[in-house]
């Protein structure tokens, strides 16, 4: 039965702030185990296949130069699980080391392990109206 989960949400915040934080070794206790973890990120360059590039993709996030300092939760994120997966939706604030802020939307997989919530699957996107994307 889908059910709404503190737990899963209380995993993503932590995300959250690990990224914000910078922490490079505790992010990556925070992603599954798993060789099938993937991610997506907002420049068509940033997509990730497998844990390594997961991996990797979250290193050139957080390491010199940042221009993304702080990762903030906008909404109250939607966060639910069933079994052993649970799944986020949530419109979190990129702060950039200029002063300015990017709204975004972020879905995310995650699945327990070992009693822990661990990040799976996360895509990013930053919206742009239709007139602009499909623009021939």
């Amino acid at each position: 039965m889908v059910q709404h989960s503190a737990e899963v949400k209380e995993a993503i915040l932590r995300c959250y702030e690990v990224f914000s934080a910078g922490d490079v070794e505790a992010s990556m206790r925070l992603l599954t185990q798993e060789g099938f973890a993937s991610g997506i990120g907002t420049d068509p360059e940033e997509w990730a296949d497998t844990r390594t590039e997961f991996m990797a993709l979250l290193k050139g996030w957080m390491t010199e130069p940042r221009v993304v300092v702080r990762l903030e939760a906008r909404e109250d994120p939607r966060c639910l699980e069933e079994g052993s997966v649970g799944w986020v939706v949530d419109r979190p604030t990129f702060v950039l080391a200029g002063g300015g802020s990017v709204s975004s939307r972020m879905t995310a997989v995650m699945r327990q392990e070992e009693g822990e919530w661990k990040l799976v699957h996360a895509h990013w996107s930053v919206g742009v109206p239709n007139e602009e994307a499909f623009v021939s």
